[in-house]
């Protein structure tokens, strides 16, 4: 089993939610009622089929066989270099513009205290743009690493990890550390020693989650804790790290405010609150205002919702299990087109794997900045197809790994 298969992505994400769900170790977390686990596990099942439907159809191949194993091309790998250059010239470009309209950087203002943030920086939209290219890049280069681990490639690479942090961008850096594993957990052959490799550094992540979020919390901690557990799992949670509580609180209470809403919703059957994050920032504000659709927070605290509530309260149930097959569908095809070594696919599936994997908590398939690198991935197909399609047909290796 390869651990970047959407499929088994998807569903050991949703099973996990479910199951932790159903403990209801906070106050605030609902029963799980039958629509709203009818809707996750249809959702699971028919993925599975699509993903199976697809690799036994060879639909999602064309002409081509899936290799079983990843061989990047070299030439390919160097258009990618000569592509990527042209495109960090363009995101620098970009971050000055930003820089320069707001007169510095968030990382910046918060250690002296200036009292601007993160969302003060940089021009709306086009600041998630070149956010959009900074992600892309840092995948383009990850890949290039891999190929040819250089130190030239390698500082550029961790510049372009970094850089998000600087602008206290946690969103954009989170999108960035998930498309690289997705190309990680790709190209290299999986074991037990990745599979280790991963629980260390899940157990790695609670801890140092849970640290982040006593230091942000303060005194306050501790009183935080006491009310948002339930009582009877209190003095169990004096022997556990704070970051297990952190950690449940955020993968369960989004999928709690769709148990909350799903059997009130009144959908009227148009794309309006599913396709929101598609409007530039800049218009946004204005074309919603005063138009929240009815889909309630349990707590403000805790005011993130999955992927699912713009198109329940837009569609219904039903309707949303279909648009989520697409989304499903379109992500095993780039699943299964990267396992021939096509690099702009590959490029594709590692958004497409962020979008998955961060359906728990929002919907990133329809926000500008996954498909903005979705479109420089087809610029980048398009404009060496010849030579790419050229690499295909001679790569004939057998099991996932670079080459």
């Amino acid at each position: 089993m390869n651990f970047s298969n959407p499929a088994f992505v998807y569903a050991t994400l949703w099973c996990t939610v479910l199951c932790l769900h159903s403990m209801r170790l906070l106050a605030v977390l609902e029963p799980i009622n039958l629509p709203s686990f009818l809707l996750v596990v249809t959702n699971i099942i028919i993925f599975f089929f699509i993903y199976i439907f697809l690799r036994v159809s060879n639909y999602a191949n064309s002409k081509l066989t899936i290799k079983k194993t990843i061989v990047l091309d070299n030439k390919v790998v160097a258009n990618l270099e000569t592509f990527s250059r042209t495109l960090l010239f363009l995101w620098i470009i970009g971050t000055l513009i930003n820089i320069l309209y707001s007169g510095g950087v968030p990382l910046y203002w918060m250690i002296t205290g200036d009292g601007r943030d993160y969302r003060n920086y940089g021009i709306p939209t086009f600041v998630g743009l070149v956010g959009a290219i900074n992600a892309f890049l840092a995948v383009s280069y990850f890949i290039i690493y891999l190929k040819k681990p250089k130190i030239c490639v390698l500082i550029i690479l961790m510049a372009l990890i970094s850089w998000p942090l600087v602008a206290v961008a946690r969103g954009n850096f989170t999108y960035i550390l998930l498309e690289m594993l997705a190309v990680y957990i790709l190209l290299r052959k999986s074991s037990l020693k990745s599979l280790a490799v991963v629980i260390f550094g899940s157990v790695l992540f609670v801890y140092l989650f849970g640290v982040i979020g006593d230091f942000r919390a303060g005194a306050g901690a501790e009183i935080f804790k006491k009310e948002i557990l339930n009582p009877e799992y209190i003095e169990i949670s004096d022997f556990l790290p704070s970051g297990v509580l952190y950690v449940y609180a955020y993968i369960t209470t989004p999928f709690n405010n769709v148990v909350y809403n799903i059997s009130s919703l009144d959908p009227n059957l148009l794309p309006f609150h599913s396709l929101r994050f598609l409007i530039p920032t800049v218009l946004r504000d204005y074309v919603f205002s005063g138009s929240e659709s009815n889909f309630v927070l349990v707590s403000e605290a805790f005011n993130t919702v999955t992927f699912y509530p713009g198109y329940l309260a837009d569609f219904g149930i039903i309707l949303t299990v279909i648009i989520i097959s697409f989304y499903q569908f379109g992500a095993s095809v780039f699943y299964l087109r990267s396992l021939q070594g096509n690099i702009p696919y590959i490029m594709a599936y590692s958004v497409a794997f962020q979008c998955l994997v961060l359906s728990v908590f929002n919907d990133n398939f329809t926000m500008h900045t996954s498909i903005f690198q979705l479109f420089l991935a087809f610029i980048f197909s398009r404009a060496y197809k010849r030579q790419f399609n050229k690499s295909l047909s001679v790569n004939s290796m057998d099991r996932p790994s670079i080459a």
